[in-house]
């Protein structure tokens, strides 16, 4: 799920750039068969074999975030818009957003004939900033992702040349300005009683939280700034483009009910850690009251995210029937500002991370009610950038999950003793 971006009614405008270029570069002698056409248009195929070699188009796709856990979570690739044209202004050839930091950019140009040699190269478009690096073979290249700004991917072959126009927008994490607040009043006994309890033998639930959900109310909440910075000669192109989340994941978690006898429970959890911690079964962010953007201006945002996770325990031991007498342990949580573009959702770009935990260290009294004892919440003073040099990278490679199962999913527990 999109979260936040800049909002209309607060004033956003991007102004496209009014500068034109030539229609060819310096290897071209000829116009591109495209110019003044539309950038999106079908690529031309010449009748005449014998003529020399011409781009007709240029084709670009990028791969989805895939999971950690699995190669068979997948993300599909995402064919970005194509270019016909030899157009190099920013507003006759519209340029395709992405995030600084996100996965290369993989290239094709269409030739005639089919496969013709190509050279490729990049240019600053309206930014003062060196091009990201381009490898190129044959009709094939691949782009990096790793500077920001505005720019041309130019292929040329034979008297014609075509130009893909791509922004980098970074999302620039201050992390100085990292506001991180730990609570240890908030945990409090939450206790329901469920009827004959489902799979719970004598049915009554103990159940505890670390807090609310609601602000001044979570046992962890963090605030960080965030500038975004995109192409043209104001910066700004692109920026709308660009939701901001907050992608959280579970790293551990040891929570144990204990009861008398030295009976223990815990969450039953049969896959590797991390584990997706989202919102919903359709988002890999978390979002409703726990994430929020704000913008104080154009370029720059505060995102705020909060959580109070919740336990919950059977009173009676599920094989020896002894009441449960306290809690200890907790969750560990791995929490970051994440990205993605309009123009490419399936693709997660994480920019800053921070590390978390709730405690519920606590006794239980005959009325299975959670008193907390020493209860409190661990965290992190502020954010860290993940990969500083290149503005960002992909979640799964920034070693994070963002495909089920999630943390909620896991609701069995494993009991022991398992039998009597």
């Amino acid at each position: 799920m999109s979260e936040p971006k800049p909002q209309p009614e607060a004033g956003r405008s991007i102004r496209d750039a009014d500068a034109s270029f030539p229609d060819c570069d310096a290897n071209a002698v000829e116009s591109c068969p495209y110019s003044g056409k539309s950038a999106q248009a079908a690529p031309l195929q010449r009748k005449d074999p014998a003529s020399r070699p011409c781009v007709t188009q240029i084709k670009a796709t990028i791969s989805g975030t895939q999971g950690l856990r699995s190669k068979n979570d997948k993300r599909p690739d995402r064919a970005l818009r194509p270019s016909g044209s030899s157009d190099k202004s920013l507003k006759g050839n519209a340029p395709v957003i992405l995030v600084r930091g996100c996965k290369e950019v993989m290239l094709e140009a269409v030739t005639n004939p089919p496969n013709s040699p190509v050279t490729w190269k990049v240019e600053p478009n309206e930014t003062t900033n060196q091009p990201p690096a381009i490898a190129g073979s044959g009709t094939k290249a691949t782009l990096k992702t790793n500077v920001d700004g505005s720019f041309a991917v130019i292929a040329s072959a034979g008297g014609c040349k075509v130009v893909w126009n791509v922004v980098f927008v970074w999302v620039k994490v201050d992390v100085t300005s990292s506001a991180i607040i730990k609570r240890k009043d908030t945990y409090d006994d939450d206790t329901m009683f469920a009827g004959d309890g489902g799979k719970y033998s004598l049915g009554k639930l103990t159940r505890f939280k670390s807090g609310d959900f609601k602000k001044g109310l979570y046992p962890w909440e963090a605030r960080v700034r965030v500038e975004l910075v995109g192409g043209g000669a104001n910066k700004q192109l692109g920026l709308n483009k660009v939701g901001l989340h907050v992608l959280q994941n579970g790293v551990a978690e040891n929570t144990t009910a204990h009861y008398a006898k030295k009976g223990t429970a815990q969450k039953k959890i049969d896959v590797s850690f991390p584990l997706l911690d989202s919102s919903g079964q359709d988002s890999a962010f978390i979002t409703i009251d726990m994430f929020e953007v704000t913008p104080f201006s154009m370029t720059e945002f505060e995102v705020f995210a909060g959580d109070a996770p919740t336990g919950v325990y059977s009173f009676n031991h599920e094989v020896t029937h002894e009441q449960l007498q306290s809690i200890s342990g907790g969750t560990f949580f791995r929490s970051a500002i994440a990205s993605t573009s309009e123009d490419a959702p399936d693709t997660i770009t994480v920019h800053a991370d921070t590390k978390w935990s709730v405690d519920y260290l606590g006794i239980v009294d005959k009325n299975a009610k959670y008193v907390p004892k020493g209860a409190h919440t661990n965290a992190d003073k502020e954010f860290a950038l993940i990969a500083d040099a290149t503005g960002g990278t992909d979640a799964e490679l920034a070693g994070f999950e963002t495909f089920g199962p999630r943390f909620l999913d896991f609701q069995d527990k494993a009991w022991v003793p398992a039998t009597k």
